[in-house]
């Protein structure tokens, strides 16, 4: 992933390897360089605590190689996964909490039951999503004592519009 980049320019190396020292920060067990770039840890690619940081780095380091070339974006745009990059590539959020945002919701991912779970995407106003959010948190507190034992909520306030709201099952 990123291989012959990460070799032939050098932007994109020193960018991809910013990125790899900041998710030393966040607890990843393998280092993300050799988790992408050596064959022993190929298959920790596939889980989402790894894929999800090596994906977002790749995709800064690309747009940084990019406006080194001279090729500077009037927008950016993602999906997913993809919206982290963007926002930090657009300098809406730092590179730092970014990379925090994307190891934790890898982890989450990667965390979740073989059956089943779901990620929540909410485009409201804080306030709607402040006042449902707390709805939400009645229903579910008086569920969980009643009949669910095992429901686990996560909401993350991505800035001041956007939240992103994880349910998971736990065992």
């Amino acid at each position: 992933m990123g291989s012959e980049f990460y070799e032939s320019q050098p932007v994109f190396r020193r960018e991809l390897e910013r990125c790899a020292a900041l998710f030393l920060s966040t607890n990843l067990e393998v280092p993300l360089l050799d988790v992408m770039f050596k064959s022993e840890n190929e298959t920790l690619l596939r889980q989402a605590t790894y894929t999800q940081p090596a994906l977002f780095a790749v995709e800064w380091a690309t747009a940084a190689m990019w406006k080194a070339w001279g090729i500077a974006p009037t927008a950016v745009a993602g999906h997913s996964l993809g919206e982290f990059a963007a926002a930090a590539v657009a300098g809406i959020i730092p590179l730092r909490d970014a990379i925090a945002m994307v190891a934790l919701r890898g982890r989450l991912i990667n965390d979740l039951p073989s059956r089943g779970g779901g990620m929540l995407s909410v485009f409201a106003s804080v306030d709607d999503v402040v006042e449902q959010v707390n709805l939400l948190i009645f229903l579910l507190t008086y569920l969980m004592t009643e009949y669910l034992t095992n429901l686990m909520i996560l909401l993350i306030n991505v800035d001041s519009t956007h939240f992103l709201l994880v349910a998971q099952s736990r065992e």
